[in-house]
């Protein structure tokens, strides 16, 4: 990582739970800015049109925690490409 190349004190890690509450480590809030996910699941995209690789769920405890649309499988199986 070109951030501890450079003598970063600290890395921040995203983690967000996929549909079948597997961790996984990602940065993007919507999947088709990184990935072919438009090709692979069409039918999959929300009403504006997104798909969401992170959603924020709030309770009245404060936020419950970061999810994804998305199963395990179905991420590993994305084509994951740069924004």
């Amino acid at each position: 990582m070109l951030a501890h190349a450079m003598g970063a004190d600290f890395l921040e890690q995203d983690v967000v739970l996929t549909k079948d509450d597997v961790p996984i480590v990602m940065h993007d809030i919507q999947l088709e800015t990184i990935s072919d996910v438009a090709q692979r699941f069409p039918d999959r995209k929300r009403a504006d049109g997104h798909y969401y690789g992170v959603e924020v769920l709030f309770t009245e405890a404060g936020i419950d925690g970061l999810f994804t649309d998305f199963s395990d499988v179905a991420v590993k199986w994305l084509g994951a490409h740069g924004p």
